[in-house]
């Protein structure tokens, strides 16, 4: 299989991003821009007297990674992408429904105590062995997973979900996606 090279495609990681895309990528050019309305930089490529557009987001909601098939269709995407001359800059959101379920673990840790993250746990476990994730990255998985259930535990502890803790469990769903995405994109 031939290998896409790491530096035609960039990741962006957004800590705050909570996706209902269910299924549906967005394509937007990059830069967003009108003529006239910007000088082009040095660096900047121009085509046919033209700012080049073809850098290309495309963000991938929770269902479009929800399985190791559907993560592997991406991959398909993204290098008929770069065949085609666009470079992609990749947005991921969490697995599948990890947001969901970490909020809904995060609110039931406040008053029925904390029954563990076994699902979300088990999911990512199985699209990293289903996909041959590399050791490092598997276990930059498994340190989140231990960090984000000792942060449950403690939110169980004192019966409070503050918002700033809220929004730093949410983040591990989308701190995983982003690196076994990444680490999968890499080794195709």
């Amino acid at each position: 299989m031939k290998h896409m090279n790491s530096t035609r495609f960039s990741f962006i990681f957004y800590v705050s991003c909570i996706s209902y895309t269910r299924g549906f990528f967005t394509n937007i050019p990059f830069p967003v821009m009108r003529p006239g309305q910007i000088t082009p930089k040095p660096d900047m490529k121009m085509i046919d007297n033209k700012l080049d557009t073809r850098k290309t987001v495309v963000k991938f909601g929770g269902s479009s990674l929800k399985s190791p098939e559907r993560i592997q269709n991406i991959g398909n995407i993204l290098k008929d992408m770069i065949s085609n001359g666009v470079e992609p800059v990749v947005i991921c959101s969490a697995i599948g429904d990890t947001t969901t379920n970490i909020l809904d673990i995060g609110t039931d840790c406040t008053h029925k105590g904390f029954s563990g993250i076994d699902e979300i746990r088990k999911t990512h476990l199985y699209i990293c062995d289903t996909l041959e994730i590399d050791v490092s990255t598997k276990k930059d998985v498994l340190s989140l997973l231990d960090e984000m259930e000792s942060l449950l535990h403690g939110v169980s502890l004192i019966g409070e979900l503050s918002d700033r803790n809220k929004d730093r469990i949410v983040s591990f769903g989308e701190r995983m996606s982003v690196r076994i995405i990444s680490s999968f994109l890499r080794r195709i």
